[in-house]
């Protein structure tokens, strides 16, 4: 079973993201970027990475789909969709190959936490997961036969709820997302501006 990582940039770091990258490429079999800006080309001739851009910014969720189409053309069948300053465990995506199998299941994700939150906490459950009704895209291992059965992400939204309109999509559809217990990933989410005030009482 191959599975691939999928990495959005848009004018990232260069020392965190080689850092990223330099994890990630001892973990996929295959790494897939797609950059919004295209001014980073050079930065991967060095590596064994695909390297996608249109030289604009497209938006996450279009960013996202050109990702899951080239990884469904390279026989992939599942994607870990990652920022571009994600650092993952050393175990990550094995543990994640341990639940592929199950019924249902749509995306396998992580506990992630920022840690300067202090309301939020790994859990210290017993389970070795546990099933829940949303995740961010960032970490999670998502199943490319259902994320086309859905039709993909929805460009519609670019940037902000892209993860949640997945997700409620999925609740629809009875699909799973399961959150694996034992692996926790510390991500800082930075400060978050409402963009579209109006966009946000349309979702809700």
């Amino acid at each position: 079973m191959k599975i691939a990582a999928g990495i959005v940039l848009y004018n990232p770091d260069e020392d965190r993201l080689l850092k990223c990258l330099d994890i990630s490429l001892k973990q996929f079999d295959e790494i897939i970027i797609f950059d919004n800006i295209g001014n980073k080309r050079n930065l991967f001739e060095v590596h064994s990475v695909v390297y996608l851009t249109e030289n604009e910014n497209k938006g996450i969720a279009y960013a996202l789909n050109r990702i899951m189409e080239r990884a469904k053309a390279d026989y992939c069948e599942w994607v870990v969709t990652l920022d571009q300053d994600t650092i993952i465990p050393d175990n990550m995506v094995e543990s994640f190959r341990n639940y592929t199998n199950l019924n249902k299941v749509a995306i396998i994700c992580p506990q992630v936490i920022d840690r300067r939150r202090l309301y939020l906490k790994p859990s210290d459950r017993k389970e070795p997961y546990v099933d829940i009704d949303y995740c961010i895209t960032s970490a999670s291992c998502t199943n490319i036969k259902i994320w086309e059965k859905l039709g993909g992400y929805d460009e519609w939204l670019f940037i902000d709820f892209v993860d949640g309109d997945y997700c409620k999509r999925l609740n629809i559809e009875n699909y799973r997302i399961i959150q694996l217990s034992n692996i926790v990933i510390d991500q800082e989410f930075g400060n978050i501006s409402l963009k579209s005030p109006w966009k946000v009482k349309f979702f809700l």
